[in-house]
């Protein structure tokens, strides 16, 4: 399901899309698909099926499948959904960093698409899980008199995912400013200790296209007088997406440490996402089988599919969200899984990590 980075085994940013309602909008063409009448009839009265509904499927499934009844809010959710997969990569909100501190944090996301929710990945070329990945670094400027934490992160990486080939880069830079906070080194700190109230603004930037380098093969499923089958989709040409965004947060946060071991926090944000977009351009050539095991067809040439389609769109202007942490505290290492989350569309960002603290 996740592309893989070289010599690291572990996934890297793919795609997500966000569930966002489909907005009144100039129709876009439809997928064009071609049936032949005589071979269409022949694989219906074989199989047990209507041709004019045998027609009707096919070209809902393609149009479902390349979303071109709604392909600006498709491609705008990509960019979207992208650039929150960036969300508390680069920052740690769970330790007080004294000196300075490095590591590495992996976050997997995850939307609210019906698609994903119901396990069915056909309607869409890329859908449900993302992922990404970034090393990061901070310092503490308390030396200077400072209460400012300044934090940095990036990642470049090259992989694939299923017929795609996918390029990622990250970016990050972050000022924390530590507000009130314990002071109380006594007894009572051992137990439990308030890490006062950081307020965090930065800039994130991402950039990552996939590229189709192979075929693109879809089933869809079809159906009729009790009967199911299925028609192939075969399909050559170009399919890219590109998306960009840069986006400036302003999170405000606390946390508490109990025990020296364990830390919990959270807070809130808000992402203005001020540059970037996302670009599909889609030209694809295709065939279409027919198969219906169950009342003895094997394969029937059906006919030709051909979709050319071309969209760009900017990011949402921004978005509120919720964060909400663990951290595993190990003398100098820090071990963190963290939650954000944004409504409407709903989109939910698992991170989690190590960090070496000083």
């Amino acid at each position: 399901m996740f592309p893989r980075l070289p010599g690291v085994g572990v996934p890297v940013a793919v795609l997500l899309l966000a569930s966002a309602p489909a907005a009144a909008q100039t129709p876009m063409p439809r997928v064009e698909v071609h049936i032949d009448p005589g071979a269409g009839q022949q694989f219906a009265t074989q199989a047990g099926f209507d041709l004019a509904s045998l027609n009707g499927q096919v070209q809902t499934e393609l149009d479902r499948l390349f979303q071109v009844y709604r392909l600006h809010d498709y491609v705008k959710a990509f960019g979207d959904a992208q650039g929150f997969t960036t969300r508390g990569l680069g920052v740690d909100y769970g330790s007080n960093v004294r000196y300075l501190e490095v590591g590495v944090s992996l976050s997997t996301a995850l939307n609210g698409n019906r698609a994903l929710l119901d396990a069915d990945t056909r309607t869409q070329p890329i859908a449900g899980v993302s992922g990404n990945l970034t090393l990061m670094a901070g310092v503490n400027l308390g030396a200077a008199g400072l209460p400012v934490t300044i934090f940095g992160n990036y990642f470049k990486s090259h992989g694939s995912y299923h017929e795609f080939d996918a390029h990622l880069e990250n970016l990050g830079v972050h000022v924390q400013v530590k507000l009130l906070g314990s002071r109380d080194e006594g007894p009572l700190s051992l137990l439990v200790r308030w890490g006062g109230i950081d307020i965090t603004t930065g800039i994130d930037r991402s950039h990552m296209t996939l590229q189709l380098v192979r075929d693109f093969d879809r089933a869809i499923p079809v159906s009729g007088g009790g009967v199911s089958g299925e028609v192939d989709l075969a399909s050559r040409g170009t399919f890219r997406l590109d998306m960009r965004t840069t986006s400036i947060p302003l999170e405000v946060t606390t946390n508490l440490r109990f025990l020296y071991l364990l830390s919990l926090y959270g807070g809130g944000g808000f992402d203005w996402q001020l540059g970037g977009g996302s670009e599909l351009t889609a030209n694809l050539d295709g065939t279409l089988t027919g198969k219906a095991p169950q009342a003895g067809v094997s394969a029937v040439d059906l006919g030709t599919m051909r979709v050319n389609v071309t969209q760009d769109a900017s990011p949402s202007g921004g978005r509120i969200r919720g964060i909400v942490g663990l951290q595993a505290n190990v003398f100098l290492l820090k071990i963190f899984a963290q939650l954000n989350v944004a409504p409407d569309p709903f989109l939910a960002n698992f991170g989690f990590g190590a960090r070496f603290v000083w």
